[in-house]
């Protein structure tokens, strides 16, 4: 992924791993999903769709000023669908929503819209944060157009016909198998609370070893108002789909990461209550023996309650270095007093370097610095 000079990554990874990319420093892994200046731009995803993007210019700067076909996706601005020019003209410049008809959304600035292409600005890094995950193949570049995209037919009933800037979710329900859906609601306290609709789905393929390749993966997850939730990841065996993990807590985030280690980034609550928050992050990984936890660190802890100090934010990232085999954590650290929870009275970060031991099936620590 692409940081800027001012971003405290940049020095401490990019300056070691990164390399030169036509006037812009990225990294490996963000390299292998750009073309150059003037190229069009074919990705695959996980759930089979194919779209294309044309790189118009890559600024030193990290911005990019491209198109992308205008029928293959929706444009909000300011929570209203973009359907014509006209409309179009008071956004210009502006952010707005592009959310691709697999349900896949980015935020960009909008510089053109006609009746084939939607103009847009980005910065690479947060095309990568949104889209980066569902990636499934490596990127083709071509000096011609391709071919139409194909989409995912599933999501087409979703995005058809829409008036207005609501998305349709009368056919929902046909995402979600019934035995995912009874399966999920066994590991609930309450599972009359939760619809088949409330339930994420993620198609993957995380094979390890050659004669894994045919064995396909589906992760689902739920969060029952951030009280209870579950992750299960499922893999089809002998044609027939078990569960080989499951992680019983409110699931609020989860990146699927399509490198040759095949790690899962879960995000979930562990504890909450007035004034208190813990949110933790949890790296899943297809190991010799099969899928395992393999790290762990805070997300985000809060404390907050006036007559118990300390009083606190942490924030904790996850980034990975596939080259390396290297997972890299930063965490930052507000303090306030109990008179003013606006502004910090001090701040403080440090970055940890793992490296994934394979004899272990974990992520070792390496490396700190404040």
């Amino acid at each position: 992924m692409y940081y800027s000079s001012h971003h405290p990554y940049y020095y401490q990874f990019h300056q070691p791993y990164g390399f030169r990319y036509d006037r812009l420093i990225v990294d490996p892994y963000s390299e292998q999903y750009l073309c150059i200046e003037k190229q069009w731009a074919t990705y695959h995803l996980t759930d089979g769709s194919v779209i294309s993007f044309y790189f118009d210019s890559i600024g030193t700067d990290g911005q990019v000023i491209g198109k992308i076909r205008r029928k293959n996706v929706r444009v909000t601005c300011q929570g209203k669908v973009i359907q014509n020019a006209h409309q179009a003209r008071q956004c210009m410049n502006q952010q707005v929503e592009i959310i691709l008809l697999n349900g896949t959304s980015i935020n960009v600035i909008l510089k053109s819209f006609d009746d084939r292409y939607i103009g847009v600005k980005f910065f690479i890094g947060d095309f990568l944060s949104y889209i980066g995950p569902l990636f499934n193949q490596p990127t083709i570049c071509s000096v011609t157009e391709p071919e139409e995209d194909r989409l995912f037919p599933a999501y087409f009933p979703l995005y058809s016909q829409q008036p207005s800037g609501n998305l349709i979710r009368e056919n929902i329900n046909s995402f979600v198998p019934d035995w995912i859906y009874q399966s999920i609601r066994t590991k609930l306290s309450s599972p009359d609370l939760i619809k088949k609709e409330e339930i994420s789905l993620i198609k993957l393929n995380m094979a390890r070893y050659p004669n894994d390749m045919d064995r396909a993966r589906i992760a689902a997850f739920v969060n029952v108002d951030n009280k209870e939730g579950v992750f299960v990841l499922y893999e089809k065996v002998n044609g027939m789909y078990q569960e080989v993990y499951e992680k019983k807590l409110p699931i609020l985030g989860v990146q699927v990461f399509h490198n040759h280690n095949h790690e899962i980034l879960i995000t979930a609550r562990i504890g909450s209550g007035t004034g208190l928050i813990r949110d933790e992050h949890y790296v899943l990984r297809n190991t010799a023996k099969g899928f395992k936890e393999v790290w762990s660190a805070i997300a985000i802890s809060m404390q907050m309650l006036t007559e118990a100090p300390p009083h606190f934010y942490i924030f904790g990232n996850v980034s990975f270095d596939f080259a390396q085999d290297h997972l890299i954590y930063f965490q930052l650290k507000e303090v306030y007093t109990k008179d003013d929870f606006i502004y910090p009275k001090e701040r403080e970060c440090h970055f940890e370097i793992y490296k994934y031991n394979v004899n272990d099936a974990k992520y070792d620590l390496v490396s700190k610095t404040s």
